[in-house]
């Protein structure tokens, strides 16, 4: 083949760019839905990724709603099931006021609730699932937050009143169910997903 022959190919062969689905990081899957994103945008799938909907993304320019890096579950993406789904952000500032939005619908519809993060922003590894309704967001030193009807509504707890409190309090959630929590003071439990406590002996 002469070299002219060649370039001539090169020059007329169609280039094949990547296509977008497989730039998409599969975050979820299941019989009646898939979900996955790029960058920072959230996308639906109910046909098992064959064709995908854009469910969410900055909404304008002047969206203060900011994120570190692009949508995961490591961070960000918090996913329960099929249908309900919770997305992580921040305000921008330095007030540590966490953003959710949060979705009972497959993304169709987002509620927005604005948190205290309490010296830091809020994601994931602080949303804890309770049941197919409830959810346990922990804001750190002692606040959290309930939520019975899958982020729709949300009611804030606290548990210790200090300003000033101790680096070794958490929260720790167990197999069976409970909810324990440790301070300086002592420790609680909860059995009914954070809605109230008793004081256990070490």
């Amino acid at each position: 083949m002469s070299r002219f022959f060649a370039v001539f190919l090169f020059l007329f062969i169609p280039f094949q760019s990547p296509s977008q689905e497989t730039q998409k990081r599969i975050l979820f899957r299941s019989d009646a839905r898939w979900y996955a994103a790029e960058d920072q945008l959230l996308f639906s799938s109910n046909d098992k990724g064959l064709t995908w909907d854009t469910i969410f993304a900055k909404r304008s320019p002047a969206d203060t709603v900011f994120f570190y890096g692009a949508l995961d579950t490591a961070t960000n993406v918090f996913i329960s099931d099929a249908k309900t789904l919770f997305v992580f952000g921040w305000d921008g500032t330095m007030h540590y006021k966490t953003i959710l939005f949060c979705s009972s619908d497959y993304g169709k519809t987002w509620n927005k609730h604005i948190f205290p993060g309490n010296s830091g922003s809020l994601g994931t590894k602080y949303l804890h699932k309770i049941n197919a309704d409830q959810f346990f967001l922990d804001c750190r030193k002692g606040d959290y937050y309930l939520t019975s009807d899958t982020g729709k509504t949300w009611i804030r707890h606290t548990m210790i009143k200090q300003k000033n409190t101790s680096a070794d309090e958490h929260f720790t959630f167990h197999k069976n169910g409970d909810i324990t929590f440790e301070y300086l003071e002592g420790k609680k439990r909860s059995r009914d997903g954070g809605n109230t406590w008793e004081t256990i002996s070490n």
